[in-house]
């Protein structure tokens, strides 16, 4: 079984009604983190979380293809 990921803000660009968010989504005790951003801190991590599953599923020797 997988850890959570943990996910926190890099970064936050615009002005309050127009922000862009830069977010990490990282998986500690693999090494591995991704980014992604977004207009919406959600769509940000939701972003960074496709990408990481992504990294997941290409890594032959990856958790998802134990």
């Amino acid at each position: 079984k997988l850890p959570v990921p943990a996910y926190r803000i890099v970064a936050t660009r615009g002005q309050s009604h127009a922000q862009t968010f830069d977010v990490e989504c990282a998986v500690a005790s693999l090494g591995l983190a991704q980014r992604g951003e977004g207009r919406s801190r959600r769509s940000a991590e939701q972003e960074a979380a496709r990408r990481m599953l992504a990294l997941l599923k290409a890594s032959p020797d990856g958790p998802l293809n134990a």
